[in-house]
């Protein structure tokens, strides 16, 4: 802009008021009648939450003995498949029914690990190799924590439920998970 000022043989200090001039209405432009700015309240569609998720059976997983392969618990679950729907995960959530938990799918068997940031339900994180067999029960996560929450060992399933359930349910390393 100063170049072309410039150009047109104008005086430095004419130069800088229509400078200063351009930058207020331009930062007028974007306040509201009481002058303060405008909040950004876009959210980038990736990042983009509803205040509550809610959720969406996607199928039955059940919680088998390791003994008999005997049906301890079925409960109704989301999936989560997607690398967003992962890294979403329960996020946001006020409550989840004892009958519901989200299963995570993984694309490898590797060490997995999670944490509960935004996640205001504490949890019970069952890690599962590629098999179904339950490696590592994490009971009792800690709302809200940003620590982390690792199987250990090789998982490619991972199961979230209601803290407490597993116990309650006889749930133990060993076990099985099935789903449809």
């Amino acid at each position: 802009m100063r170049y072309y000022l410039k150009k047109m043989k104008m005086p430095v200090h004419v130069i800088n008021e229509m400078c200063l001039l351009i930058i207020c209405l331009t930062f007028i432009s974007g306040c509201n009648k009481s002058g303060t700015k405008k909040p950004d309240t876009r959210i980038p569609p990736r990042f983009a939450v509803p205040s509550e998720p809610k959720f969406k059976k996607e199928g039955s997983l059940s919680f088998l003995s390791k003994k008999d392969r005997a049906v301890k618990k079925e409960i109704d679950i989301e999936i989560a498949g997607s690398d967003d729907e992962r890294v979403l995960g329960l996020m946001f959530r006020k409550a989840l029914q004892e009958n519901q938990g989200m299963l995570f799918i993984f694309e490898e068997m590797r060490p997995q690990s999670f944490w509960m940031k935004n996640t205001y339900i504490p949890l019970d994180i069952v890690f599962a190799d590629d098999n179904g067999k339950i490696v590592k029960i994490q009971r009792n996560t800690k709302p809200l924590s940003e620590e982390s929450i690792p199987s250990f060992d090789p998982a490619l399933y991972v199961v979230e439920i209601n803290a407490g359930l597993a116990s309650k349910w006889g749930i133990t390393e060993g076990d099985i998970i099935s789903y449809r």
